[in-house]
């Protein structure tokens, strides 16, 4: 059985016919459904939410939009405040899926992950997850570690700038947060276990150094264009606005940066 990680970078519209088949587990993450088409057709064997859980509530809505479109079969999180959210809004069954199983690879992972202070990117995480789940033979699509000018395969609207950053879509490595060397790292480790195959669909920047490509299989996936995606994130979720968290957002960055004004004042007097 091959499992497909599939991610949200521009790199999954290259995806050759035969790299990816109707016959393998798809695993999808985030704000897929922004696609314009299915890439890599409507069933998805898991999805993997992840990100700001305050964010949460307005991303799983607009997928639960989407479900007329996809056919997805489960669902997880490891992020506990994402998964309480989520089982008040999807009607999809919620999957306990583990990040490490009980053998040496997880030590060697944690051991790595220990030296860098930032975490790892969902799509390397999907990938421990699947492993420690009993995957052995993966391909990674659309999984470009931000190398590319632009990070999605979508242009993000304006609630998803206005609270990711309005650089989101070009920003590349969000440095606060990931570090790529950490998730090569973890790829080139996991991709050296004795049981593992992984391969890439055609993606882009340095994941394709290290990774072989993915072999053209017999067969494909029908893939089509959508009707009418989604541009943006919803504008509630039940009864909460999303300008209402807009605007929590701005009062938060403004407490910040009167903060660091008042402590740098605060300095001034004790400087030669």
């Amino acid at each position: 059985m091959t499992v497909v990680i599939a991610g949200n970078g521009p790199s999954i519209k290259d995806v050759s016919p035969g790299q990816v088949l109707a016959s393998d587990r798809i695993i999808r993450m985030n704000n897929f459904y922004f696609e314009p088409e299915t890439w890599l057709g409507n069933r998805v064997d898991l999805f993997l939410a992840a990100g700001d859980p305050r964010v949460a509530p307005f991303s799983l809505s607009t997928l639960k939009t989407c479900l007329d479109e996809y056919d997805i079969r489960g669902w997880s999180s490891f992020n506990p405040r994402i998964v309480r959210s989520g089982r008040k809004i999807l009607p999809v069954p919620y999957f306990d899926m583990p990040l490490y199983a009980d053998y040496g690879f997880a030590a060697q992972a944690q051991a790595v992950m220990a030296r860098f202070d930032v975490k790892p990117m969902t799509g390397t995480l999907a990938l421990l997850i699947a492993y420690a789940a009993g995957a052995r033979r993966f391909v990674v699509a659309g999984i470009d570690l931000y190398s590319s000018t632009q990070r999605y395969m979508y242009h993000p609207g304006p609630h998803q700038r206005a609270l990711m950053g309005h650089d989101l879509a070009e920003r590349g490595v969000d440095v606060r947060l990931h570090n790529h060397a950490l998730d090569l790292e973890l790829i080139r480790l996991l991709a050296r276990q004795p049981d593992v195959e992984i391969h890439h669909a055609n993606c882009a920047g340095s994941l394709a150094e290290h990774l072989p490509v993915a072999p053209v299989r017999e067969g494909d996936i029908p893939h089509r264009r959508r009707r009418q995606p989604p541009s943006d994130w919803v504008p509630f979720s039940g009864a909460y606005p999303i300008h209402l968290l807009r605007l929590l957002r701005r009062i938060r960055s403004t407490q910040m940066r009167l903060s660091d004004r008042v402590c740098t004042g605060a300095l001034k007097p004790f400087r030669n």
